[in-house]
């Protein structure tokens, strides 16, 4: 945290707890763990929504929906091919971001600085899920989730439009 230089005094480092949790992910990569990853999102990111649909901002709004937007362009690519890496990583990317900006749209920073603490575990999280339900839609010969029936357009509606109801029914589909 403080970095003493010889002849130059002490300095205040910037400091992170991220790289702490990006080296304890592994031991959150199990099936049990899984669900403790599951649950910390649902808590932390259902209060958030709560909060967003209260205190964001019209700029906070229009940037969810830039967001959004990339998500559904990105998953597009994804279901072209299923088997690119690159673009899962991409897409847990835009997802990541869609949830992150909800997250400061809460206000709190403490929520924001939580989730930021927690990315790698949340990323791993997304990606898992990402590629099993694109697979088995793929598998079923389902097309890509129609944006009605997409639990992130039915946050950004519930969003936009204040509904904490709706809001609580996306959420326990999710």
């Amino acid at each position: 945290i403080i970095e003493t230089r010889v002849g130059e005094g002490s300095f205040v480092l910037p400091f992170s707890l991220s790289s702490i949790f990006h080296e304890i992910s592994i031991f959150y990569e199990d099936s049990e763990r899984y669900r403790d990853v599951q649950q910390l999102r649902n808590l932390l990111e259902y209060e958030c929504m709560r909060q967003a649909l209260y205190y964001s901002t019209d700029e906070e709004k229009a940037a969810l929906r830039e967001i959004l937007e990339r998500y559904y362009e990105l998953q597009t690519l994804y279901y072209k091919n299923i088997d690119d890496q690159d673009a899962l990583a991409q897409l847990v990317d835009a997802d990541f971001a869609f949830h992150y900006q909800v997250t400061k749209m809460s206000h709190n920073r403490l929520y924001a600085d939580i989730y930021l603490m927690v990315q790698q575990l949340i990323r791993s999280h997304i990606t898992e899920l990402l590629s099993n339900r694109c697979r088995q839609r793929i598998e079923a010969g389902l097309p890509p989730f129609v944006r009605s029936e997409d639990t992130h357009q039915k946050i950004y509606d519930c969003i936009i439009n204040r509904d904490e109801t709706a809001l609580r029914r996306a959420m326990d589909e999710m």
